[in-house]
């Protein structure tokens, strides 16, 4: 970090712990399998583009949920589990509060909410409501970050497309979630840039390419 982003520890790098997300993971969405629509359509651009989305993130925590295709309250039961993962009380994201969060959804675990009719923003909604918590829920963990809510409720995240929603990896119990730090002026608003995959650039001076016949 200091070497490729001139990172100083105590000025431009505030963090009290290493953590490999702050030089890069990725992963790509299962866009062929989900039941949801490809993410970037989602937010806004064309199903042929090729967009890449960055949000600073802490590393993945696991979300375990063992469905259950005879109970009526599968998803429901589902989205309380992941809410509890994305923002429960040792988060940033519940205690300062703001900024955005991913969801991934393993197959197993977007197919019961895909068999609920659950859309992305249905999901989200539902995720944004059940991190509504009581003022005095942060009061018990934080009081000095309490004192500046002035309801009796409050909400981890402003709004529910803070709440990033996609499908990736493999089937079974596990599915993942990444808090964020919510710190710093943009709150680690995730990014969303088009990215040119046949993109190339010439050499000024250079020669051209020579083929033979």
């Amino acid at each position: 970090m200091l070497n490729i982003g001139g990172a100083r520890p105590g000025e431009s790098d505030m963090a009290l712990l290493g953590h490999p997300g702050k030089f890069t993971y990725c992963l790509g969405e299962d866009e062929e399998h989900s039941p949801l629509p490809p993410l970037h359509v989602d937010l806004g651009y064309q199903p042929e583009d090729s967009v890449v989305t960055v949000i600073g993130a802490e590393a993945p925590h696991s979300v375990m949920f063992s469905g259950d295709a005879d109970n009526p309250d599968n998803a429901a039961r589902l989205l309380e589990v992941l809410a509890i993962g994305v923002a429960n009380m040792a988060t940033n994201n519940a205690t300062l509060t703001g900024g955005a969060a991913v969801v991934i959804l393993n197959p197993e675990h977007a197919q019961i909410l895909g068999d609920a009719k659950l859309t992305r923003a249905d999901i989200q909604q539902r995720l944004w409501e059940l991190t509504h918590y009581p003022k005095e829920k942060l009061v018990h963990f934080a009081a000095k970050f309490a004192a500046r809510i002035n309801s009796d409720e409050y909400r981890c995240f402003t709004k529910p497309d803070d709440i990033l929603v996609l499908m990736a990896g493999g089937s079974g119990l596990y599915s993942m979630v990444m808090p964020s730090w919510c710190a710093g002026r943009h709150q680690n608003r995730y990014v969303s840039e088009v990215i040119e995959v046949d993109a190339f650039c010439e050499i000024p001076g250079s020669a051209p390419l020579l083929t033979e016949e």
